[in-house]
């Protein structure tokens, strides 16, 4: 018998694992097929807020707010920093 745990990479599928990786980059697939990449600012109930990173030093973060049923795939980027 092996019991394994999932890995850093699994997918994000509910709200606690969402509020334990706020202030993390996460890379998001949507519904419509739009991917998003970011940092996640906080959790509730109904979505979650992103904030972009911007390419330049000159661009400002964008926060955006957005519903957990848009939400296809949504996994942790891991940066080794």
């Amino acid at each position: 018998l092996e019991v394994t745990s999932p890995g850093a990479d699994a997918p994000l599928k509910e709200a606690f694992q969402y509020r334990k990786n706020i202030g993390r980059q996460l890379k998001l697939l949507l519904k419509e097929g739009i991917e998003k990449q970011g940092r996640l600012i906080a959790v509730d109930e109904a979505h979650i807020v992103q904030e972009s990173i911007p390419k330049k030093k000159t661009e400002t973060p964008v926060s955006e707010n957005i519903d957990f049923i848009l939400i296809k795939k949504a996994q942790v980027v891991l940066s080794f920093k």
